[in-house]
Parts: structure tokens; sequence; C-alpha cells
């Protein structure tokens, strides 16, 4: 599978400008359609590819990465969170990687979030008020 999305992310790149249909995705790799589709679903949950439009939709890789700090060994249980900074046509981008670490040390992407550096401040702003409420609720408990 990671093959595939890597071969799939390679073609996306080679066609940042105007991005990629999933039909034509698959005529470049090679894979089926639906393939690539269930591909590029899960490369856009992990946002390590975006979708623009809906009908007629165009894929792209996401952005280049202008800076990354990795938590390294700093983990939540099971969970590893990677952050990165991005840049790509939409503009720049915090990306909050979600990871879990499995047997044998492999570690699985789970999803992620993007937000704009703009909108950085509010957000920040907006989890720690959510964070506050849930602590008030847990000592309620």
């Amino acid at each position: 599978m990671k093959f595939a999305r890597k071969i799939i992310l390679d073609v996306l790149d080679k066609h940042k400008a105007d991005g990629m249909s999933i039909s034509e995705v698959a005529d470049a790799t090679g894979f089926t359609r639906d393939t690539v589709a269930k591909h590029l679903e899960v490369l856009v949950a992990s946002r390590e590819a975006y979708k623009a439009g809906e009908v007629g939709a165009r894929y792209h890789k996401n952005g280049r990465v202008l800076h990354y700090h990795h938590m390294g060994n700093k983990t939540f249980g099971k969970r590893l969170y990677s952050f990165y900074y991005l840049n790509n046509p939409d503009g720049d981008f915090v990306h909050i990687q979600e990871k879990e670490t499995g047997r044998y040390r492999t570690v699985e992407d789970k999803g992620g979030i993007m937000i704009s550096v703009n909108e950085l401040p509010q957000f920040m702003k907006e989890l720690e008020g959510f964070a506050r409420d849930v602590a008030k609720e847990e000592a309620k408990k």
C-alpha cells in the first residue's frame, strides 16, 4: 500500500501546476481507477495530498515542507504527533499529523489537520478554551 501511495505522490508532484484527476493518475501509474481513488482518499485524509473542487476534482501533492519538527520520542500512549510548516498553492499551513506506533515498532499514519498560518493564533485560543472546559468537566468527576 505504501508503495502505491508513494508512486501516486510522485506522479502528483510532477504535475504541481494543474494537479491531476483520478483518471489521469490511473493512466500515469497503471493502477486501476478504483485503486487510485482509494489511495487518494487516504492521502487526502492524512493531508499528504489535497483535493481541489468537487466536480472534476483535481488532486495535488501537499506543499513543500518549509520547516519540520518531529516530537521524536515523546508519545502519548501509542500516539505520536509530527508537526510541519507547509507551503502549497493555497498558502502557508501548520500540519499536525497523528501517527500510531504498532507492533514491531511500525508507525502508521492515522490522519491529520491543516491550519492556515493566518488562522493559527485564533485556533490556539479556541483550543486553549476547549482544554479549560474539558479540565473543568474532568474536575467534576
